[in-house]
């Protein structure tokens, strides 16, 4: 996946390209829950310098998010990440760093 615009996409809209995106309304809520989402195995290029984006609502929170395997270049450099409200792992080579804080279980 060649020079993408922002990486893989998790915002439900139908793009020709990738872009790992999951976004909240302008007000700072939202209805949608995303827990339980894996992005395994993914490999190319994006078009801007951040190719990772959980911006998560606090009313509900982006929770077991896994990466795993996900290499996301910009220029030939790595690329970077950002999330607000959201949790997961990640495991294997995860470029950029992965920015999903760490849940504890109860």
């Amino acid at each position: 996946m060649p020079n993408t615009p922002s990486g893989v996409s998790a915002n439900g809209g139908v793009t020709p390209h990738w872009e790992l995106s999951v976004g909240v309304t302008p007000l700072g809520s939202s209805g949608v829950k995303v827990s339980q989402v894996t992005y395994s195995n993914i490999k190319g290029t994006s078009s801007t310098p951040v190719a990772v984006t959980f911006n998560c609502s606090p009313s509900n929170p982006c929770r077991g998010i896994r990466m795993r395997d996900v290499q996301l270049t910009f220029e030939n450099r790595p690329a970077t990440s950002f999330c607000t409200n959201a949790g997961g792992t990640s495991s294997g080579t995860v470029i950029p760093k992965s920015c999903l804080y760490r849940i504890k279980n109860k």
